[in-house]
């Protein structure tokens, strides 16, 4: 059985916050955010889960870096939405709109990292959203800070 791989847009984004926000730590973290496996795609959910691990380690720094790196995903990942596409999903009416949305994001959920999923539900127009298999929440012990503000 193979390792999980990390999508290209994750990876990237991780890695240009970084360079941004924590200049000097960068060559640290190239250890494991090479940008040869990131390239290739080949850059498996161990090496990032160091990564990950080595953030928190940091402090405040983390939050910061993976909110960045969630903001870049994010449009990265939505300036590949065909524009016919997106074109339709402006069209519907607001209560399939919402339903379209959740499931193009479930879907860009699922290409960011296998594993990870967004199961969503809507009740009189609010939506509820749960990611399972995220490398950002899961964790061994409970944590004091949220730590899923990637997707936020």
């Amino acid at each position: 059985m193979s390792e999980p791989k990390i999508g290209r847009a994750l990876a990237s984004s991780l890695h240009q916050a970084i360079n941004e926000l924590m200049p000097t730590r960068v060559e640290f973290y190239e250890n494991w955010l090479t940008p040869g496996r990131i390239r290739q795609g080949t850059l498996g959910r161990a090496r990032l889960g160091a990564v990950i691990s080595f953030l928190r380690q940091e402090g405040e720094t983390y939050e910061a870096v993976v909110r960045r790196a969630g903001r870049y995903t994010a449009n990265w990942t939505a300036e590949t939405i065909p524009s016919v596409e997106r074109g339709l999903l402006r069209r519907l009416p607001r209560r399939l709109r919402i339903r379209a949305v959740l499931r193009t994001a479930g879907r860009l959920v699922g290409h960011l990292h296998e594993g990870s999923q967004l199961d969503s539900m809507v009740r009189r127009g609010t939506a509820v959203v749960e990611i399972d298999g995220s490398v950002f929440c899961d964790v061994r012990e409970r944590a004091a800070a949220p730590l899923c503000g990637f997707y936020a």
